[in-house]
């Protein structure tokens, strides 16, 4: 997904929170209180990230599709991340 990609870089230049945010929420299944309780960071911040991540994104999280697209994207990509720090 470009837009996961997008956001993994930006991630990876500015340090921003987006990427991981994304994951998390994803991993709590759409659960903001859990994925704020997980980020150690208030409910309200984490709705924020979530919409802007869908502003991002140019799709909404509510889409099954869009929320496995971006599963296997965050996947990969980390994937990608951990071999190449490992060389």
């Amino acid at each position: 997904m470009p837009a996961a990609i997008q956001l993994w870089e930006q991630s990876q230049l500015n340090g921003d929170e987006l990427f991981h945010t994304l994951k998390v929420f994803l991993d709590s299944e759409r659960s903001v209180s859990r994925a704020s309780t997980a980020l150690f960071t208030h409910r309200n911040t984490v709705l924020y990230r979530i919409r802007k991540i869908q502003e991002i994104l140019e799709y909404s999280l509510d889409d099954p599709y869009v929320r496995k697209y971006c599963q296997l994207s965050i996947d990969i990509l980390e994937l990608y991340q951990r071999k190449h720090s490992l060389l």
